[in-house]
């Protein structure tokens, strides 16, 4: 982006710009282990969440970054990610850098930084500094390109076969939907539709939305309609406080 910039003619060039399509809200309690992956200015996005938890000293969220650049003179806020990895042991970044520049400008961090020398976050970096996330309760969020995005949701789906129902936020891949089953009554099947946020308020009613909605789709699962895997995934992402969460997991046992 910076070279494109730097091209254009004073007066005579112009540029169309864009929105990211959609935003990322942090909300603590809900995962343990938050992994972000940044390709270039996907940082930016990113941030923000990296500020507010690392600012915060009772808010005990692991964070890792997985950022890559084109080498070290093009990684931004490379100063205060390397502030913010000093100050807080529970975030630690993945440097990968391609053909840029060939040493670190500075001495890093030793065992809290990582670097990796790839022209790609390939599939092989995400494995080596993630784990399965519904083992460690940990969410992928995701910011760059889109084919950069693509091609790491595409990894991610493939380590772990997550259906991507929360455990990966993109910041333009959609999450793949539920898949049903072969449907007896036709080729397509009508889901219940799911509750937006801030339907919930986290006070486990007797008739939360959440409770309502689980046992529409645990009802589909009954009738052989969906996986009941599909559904216990959906269950791990759903965006709740612990205490509503643990309640829908004991639901759907």
């Amino acid at each position: 982006m910076s070279n494109l910039l730097e091209d254009l003619v004073v007066g005579k060039s112009s540029i169309d710009i864009a929105v990211i399509p959609s935003t990322y809200t942090y909300k603590r309690g809900i995962y343990d282990h938050i992994v972000l992956i940044a390709g270039g200015t996907g940082i930016t996005p990113l941030i923000h969440t990296i500020r507010h938890v690392t600012g915060d000293e009772s808010d005990k969220t692991k964070l890792t970054l997985i950022y890559g650049s084109r080498g070290f003179s093009n990684i931004l806020l490379l100063d205060e990610l390397v502030e913010l990895v000093h100050k807080n042991p529970d975030f630690d970044i993945v440097f990968v850098v391609g053909s840029g520049d060939e040493t670190p400008p500075r001495v890093l961090p030793e065992h809290r930084i990582r670097i990796e020398k790839a022209d790609s976050i390939s599939t092989d970096i995400i494995k080596n500094y993630t784990q399965n996330p519904s083992e460690d309760n940990s969410q992928f969020v995701i910011c760059g390109s889109p084919n950069m995005e693509k091609a790491v949701v595409e990894s991610i789906h493939e380590l772990y076969n997550d259906n991507g129902h929360g455990r990966i936020f993109s910041f333009s891949i959609p999450p793949r939907p539920i898949v049903p089953r072969n449907n007896p009554v036709g080729d397509s099947l009508e889901l219940p539709k799911q509750p937006e946020p801030g339907d919930c308020c986290g006070q486990s009613c007797a008739n939360c939305v959440w409770m309502n909605y689980i046992g529409e789709m645990k009802a589909l699962v009954d009738k052989g309609q969906i996986e009941k895997q599909q559904l216990s995934t959906l269950v791990d992402s759903i965006d709740v406080v612990p205490s509503v969460k643990a309640f829908l997991k004991m639901e759907i046992k």
